[in-house]
């Protein structure tokens, strides 16, 4: 590896995903023997799994394949170790459940030649190895990391943003931005949501891109207890909680709109969670109990960050 200039790292944060972790790293040394320049870099966030001797055994085995050790537990911490110890000027991110399509690797290194993009956003699909409940909305998919905006790559709008499962940088623009916020995402053994829109509003607000690469494609498998209502629930209130984050930092006018928002949608939410459950609509039954519950995160995220900030919330700190 010393005498080869490593121009792709595919960064990998893992924790007690050992059966899985295989899975994906055979999938990336088939794809990384046809490329040159490429490392993967696999983080162990304090795996107690054998994740350490899968580890090792692919090291051992494969020179361009390099791993090392979290000093904290979170999706964040870890994507930062593995951005010091990467050597790449392109780092991808992908999470330890997913697969990748035989192509992901030339589409997410070539979507780069276009000097003009910061970030590129690739495609997430979910593999239901259980039948999809009846209760779930579409519109709540991203919860189980789901991100797919069409066949066609593009350039991506106000308001549409990678997933943390899938999704790559310069490592000019992510070192300048000291990396992955940890006041955000998963965080030790709870869940989190937004470190990766948060980079790239900071990369939009520069200047830079963010594209959608279609055939960058990984496919997603949701461990059994995300498919269930708990879950989603959770995940709405944690979700709402960092989009009040998010507005603290970025822009008055806006977070002040999507507070007036929530307050007047709340009960609106509520009063349809009940008639649609009434009328035995199970999906949008839950789908307005999940806005409802991204609501009370909203306020009650946003209440406490007032409450610090001297009632004049400005950027917080990571």
């Amino acid at each position: 590896m010393a005498m080869v200039t490593v121009m792709h790292s595919v960064i990998i944060p893992t924790r007690n995903r050992a059966a899985r972790l295989r899975q994906l790293l055979d999938a990336l040394v088939r794809q990384a023997h046809n490329a040159s320049g490429v490392e993967i870099v696999v983080v162990d966030s304090m795996s107690t799994d054998d994740t350490r001797d899968v580890v090792t055994s692919y090291t051992r085995q494969y020179e361009f394949i390099r791993g090392c050790v979290a000093a904290e537990v979170g999706g964040s911490a870890a994507r930062n170790a593995g951005i010091k110890t990467s050597l790449g000027r392109v780092l991808s991110f992908l999470d330890d459940d997913v697969l990748p399509s035989p192509r992901w690797l030339r589409a997410t290194t070539g979507a780069f030649e276009n000097p003009t993009v910061a970030c590129v956003a690739g495609r997430v699909k979910i593999n239901w190895t259980a039948p999809r409940p009846p209760w779930l909305p579409d519109k709540f998919l991203y919860f189980l990391g789901e991100k797919d905006y069409g066949e066609t790559s593009r350039e991506l709008e106000w308001g549409e943003y990678p997933g943390a499962a899938n999704v790559a940088f310069r490592r000019e623009d992510i070192v300048r931005l000291r990396g992955f916020p940890t006041h955000l995402g998963h965080h030790g053994d709870a869940i989190g949501a937004n470190e990766e829109v948060y980079l790239c509003k900071e990369l939009r607000r520069q200047g830079g891109k963010v594209y959608y690469v279609r055939e960058a494609e990984v496919t997603h498998f949701p461990p059994p207890h995300y498919v269930t209502r708990e879950y989603f629930l959770g995940r709405a209130r944690v979700q709402g909680a960092a989009n009040a984050q998010l507005d603290m930092m970025f822009g008055r006018t806006f977070r002040w709109l999507r507070l007036g928002k929530s307050v007047l949608l709340h009960p609106v939410d509520h009063l349809a969670s009940r008639v649609f459950h009434a009328l035995d609509r199970p999906a949008l039954a839950f789908k307005h109990r999940c806005d409802l519950e991204k609501s009370r995160g909203y306020l009650s995220s946003f209440y406490r960050g007032f409450q610090a900030a001297g009632a004049n919330p400005g950027p917080l700190n990571h």
